[in-house]
């Protein structure tokens, strides 16, 4: 339990960071493999910027988890802003938000409004897009994973099969829900499937990574937007052991409450003073 009163990896964001002598600032990805194979990307003499910060956003504190495939979209809403806040080269300034979400939904009473001509005198985004953000399940992806036993592995059998289907169609949803609400927040954001992008498991440890287009993605100015790969099954132990495996590779994890001041501070890396409410995990070598 953090210093909130609440299970911290249930209602949290875990922005993590790494020391700055490390080639990469922060790690919170889909197991302690992705941090190291981030870390060892960026020692690429191709590689721009070093990442700044990897955000997970607990499935819990985004979506509503006693309802099926329910997005709490205030939580979700507020979590944004403040990642647009902490990319801001403009701290506290008014600044131009150039929403990026130019789709329509089902009642919208009219077509999106797009400023082309506003676009393209822009010199830059104003922001610092070198963040990548990962996320948690939470009310999606749990009930097709639990009903056909995906997570214990056997795609030969057929309801393996179709369960591994139904539960990255939910998971997949829930991604591009995430990826449309930074983008109206001005963040250029993409989703990435850890399927798709080559990572594996085996017995619920990761048995491949592939961070190539997670890195490409970063150094063209893309904010990458991954969900966990067990995170529907994994379960509160999976997580703490994962932060721990994380601390001792030297990047710092903090948990805090999202949609908090001490949220935007952790994410700012203002975590110094006493009065910061969350929880780090750091290894005491």
């Amino acid at each position: 339990m953090g210093p909130t009163g609440q299970s911290p990896l249930n209602r949290t964001g875990f922005p993590s960071r790494l020391p700055p002598e490390t080639a990469a600032r922060g790690e919170e990805a889909e197991a302690p493999m992705a941090a190291a194979a981030v870390a060892q990307e960026q020692t690429n003499p191709t590689a721009s910027r070093p990442v700044r910060c990897i955000v997970k956003l607990g499935g819990a504190a985004i979506t509503n988890k006693g309802e099926l495939e329910s997005i709490d979209v205030e939580s979700l809403r507020s979590a944004c802003a403040q990642l647009r806040q902490a990319m801001s080269h403009n701290a506290g300034a008014a600044e131009k938000v150039v929403g990026m979400d130019w789709s329509r939904r089902p009642g919208d009473p009219t077509d999106p409004v797009v400023d082309a001509e506003g676009l393209s005198e822009m010199e830059s985004l104003g922001i610092d897009t070198n963040f990548v953000v990962v996320h948690g399940a939470g009310s999606f992806g749990h009930f097709q994973a639990s009903r056909s036993g995906v997570h214990k592995g056997g795609l030969h059998s057929t309801l393996v099969k179709a369960g591994f289907v139904a539960t990255r169609i939910s998971v997949t949803s829930l991604n591009q829900e995430i990826v449309r609400a930074l983008a109206r927040e001005g963040i250029p954001s993409v989703g990435m499937s850890p399927f798709a992008c080559g990572w594996s498991t085996k017995q619920r440890k990761l048995a491949s990574v592939d961070a190539s287009q997670i890195i490409q993605s970063l150094h063209v100015g893309f904010v990458p937007i991954s969900v966990a790969s067990h995170d529907t099954t994994g379960g509160m132990e999976t997580k703490i052991l994962e932060a721990a495996a994380i601390a001792r590779l030297g990047v710092d994890v903090y948990i805090t409450k999202v949609g908090t001041e001490h949220s935007l501070r952790a994410l700012k890396g203002d975590t110094s003073s006493e009065d910061w409410l969350g929880t780090v995990i750091r290894s005491s070598k």
